[in-house]
């Protein structure tokens, strides 16, 4: 009944109408089966009110400084910001993305990092795609909490300016 109204009401018992199911442990397991099926929307629906929800969106990314690469090429440094939000009533313990790279600009990433602790980041060598598959890991994010994921890589300018409506980064969820 409370499900129905959207409400979520944690109690030790769960019920449906047979009296097999007042005691407070049940031995018979076709009861207990009976009893989780008839109650799996409330359950699934408080597990997936508790469990960690994360999802990352870019916030703004900016050329911090200017550079000449060892070919005499002006490279831009590009600091490209995210908050990653848990909404979750669970913190999340470590959280996998997949993140991918515009290998058309030439996108190379320097490091990575969730607040102030840097990022483990795998890149695999690609050269097929336009763009390159990096697999990230963030380390726990609290419940219903906010964290900065930044990422600074370097770029070639006149790729940039050729392409100002490219997307640098694309960031996929994965799974905790």
């Amino acid at each position: 009944m409370l499900h129905e109204m959207g409400i979520l009401a944690l109690s030790p018992e769960l019920g449906i109408d047979d009296h097999a199911v007042e005691k407070f442990f049940i031995k018979d397991a076709r009861v207990l089966e009976g009893l989780v099926v008839a109650n799996s929307a409330w359950i699934k629906d408080a597990m997936n009110l508790l469990m960690e929800k994360v999802s990352c969106e870019l916030k703004e990314s900016k050329i911090v400084s200017l550079s000449l690469d060892q070919k005499n090429r002006e490279m831009s440094k590009v600091q490209s910001n995210f908050i990653c939000t848990n909404e979750g009533l669970l913190g999340s313990t470590k959280s996998r993305f997949i993140m991918y790279k515009n290998t058309e600009l030439g996108v190379d990433i320097l490091r990575s990092y969730l607040d102030d602790e840097q990022v483990k980041m795998e890149c695999p060598f690609e050269n097929t795609s336009k763009y390159q598959r990096c697999e990230v890991e963030l380390s726990t994010i609290g419940a219903q909490s906010k964290a900065n994921f930044s990422v600074t890589s370097y770029v070639e300018s006149a790729k940039l300016v050729q392409n100002k409506d490219s997307v640098l980064f694309g960031l996929d969820y994965l799974q905790s």
